[in-house]
Order: C-alpha cells, then structure tokens, then sequence
C-alpha cells in the first residue's frame, strides 16, 4: 500500500466503527488536544479541515480528496496533519471514528 491510498473499503467504515465503539466501551481514552472534548475539538476546525475530514472518512485516499476538493495532494496531507493534532488522534482510521463519533458524518451517507 502507498501512502494515502485507501485503507478500508466505505461499505465496512460501519462494522469497523460498531467494533472499535466495543471495544472502547471499557477504555479511557485521551481528550483531544486542547481539552474541552471532542464537540469542542470539532467545533474548532475551519471548514476546509471539516470537508477533508468528511472526505476521509468516506473512505478518499489523498489523491482522491484532492481532486474532489479542487487542491493539491499536499494541501490534502497538510490538513490530514492538522487533523491528526487537533483531534488528539495517531491515525486515519482514529479520524475515520471521530468524524462518525461526533455526527459529522453517519453510515450509508
């Protein structure tokens, strides 16, 4: 796999998500950077980082958030960077969990 390809098909972003809320269930897990939780966290993005995190989460690889977006493929990795920060998170598929945790996007839309 190269960077930026897509790691998980959209139509199991579901089950991963189910899967993952599970296994949390019993988990502390950190706040996001910044505190205030993760409403908050969300709350702060500009609108450019909320739409490569939607699109992310739907399952774009860098190239592909790029031309939907009308950027480059570096402006992509720059705002999935700054995702990663202010969301307090270590991977995409932490972005992919965040994005359906706080509503930004649900399963089958």
């Amino acid at each position: 796999m190269r960077a930026g390809e897509q790691v998980l098909d959209p139509k199991v972003t579901g089950v991963v998500v189910s899967q993952w809320r599970a296994w949390a269930a019993g988990r502390s897990t950190p706040e996001p950077s910044g505190g205030g939780g993760l409403a908050l966290a969300v709350a702060s993005l500009t609108q450019r980082e909320r739409e490569v995190l939607i699109a992310v989460a739907r399952g774009g690889s860098n190239p592909a958030v790029a031309d939907q977006l009308g950027v480059g493929e570096a402006t992509v990795k720059a705002h999935v960077h700054a995702l990663l920060r202010k969301l307090g998170c270590t991977t995409r598929t932490q972005l992919v969990v965040t994005a359906y945790e706080s509503g930004l996007i649900t399963v089958g839309h």
